[in-house]
């Protein structure tokens, strides 16, 4: 039996998107939102991702102390932000956090932001983006 790369097509085409300074996702820009539409429409893909997402959560933090910390003024813990980080990393391969800063430069709040509604910013010509844009539905 011969070992043979196999080519992997792209998922979805990225453009850029002058009007935007967006790269889109899919010729319309809606390839998460696809995504998420058709996994939502399927039973066993719910089950699928459900039981993904659970094997990446595991049993959250070790240390009850860590866990238990509240991270952001709607009094989230850093274990209700695991188990949304998991699934978005089960559905997308990735995840958004969002972290504010107080005037000395410390992290003074994390927050997550739903992956399908981030779009990296333009690629210039060295491949290079220098902004992330948030929109609710592209």
């Amino acid at each position: 039996m011969k070992y043979q790369k196999l080519k992997k097509e792209p998922l979805f085409e990225v453009s850029n998107n002058t009007s935007y300074n967006i790269q889109n996702y899919g010729i319309e820009n809606d390839f998460p939102q696809q995504l998420l539409m058709l996994i939502r429409g399927s039973s066993s893909a719910m089950q699928g991702i459900d039981n993904y997402s659970k094997f990446i959560y595991g049993q959250g933090f070790s240390d009850i102390s860590l866990s238990q910390k509240i991270i952001n003024r709607k009094r989230q813990t850093l274990d209700s932000l695991l188990n949304l980080i998991s699934k978005d990393l089960a559905i997308f391969g990735g995840f958004a956090l969002h972290f504010n800063y107080n005037l000395l430069y410390e992290i003074s709040e994390i927050n997550y932001v739903p992956f399908e509604t981030v779009r990296l910013g333009s690629v210039d010509k060295n491949g290079h983006f220098d902004n992330v844009n948030l929109y609710r539905d592209w």
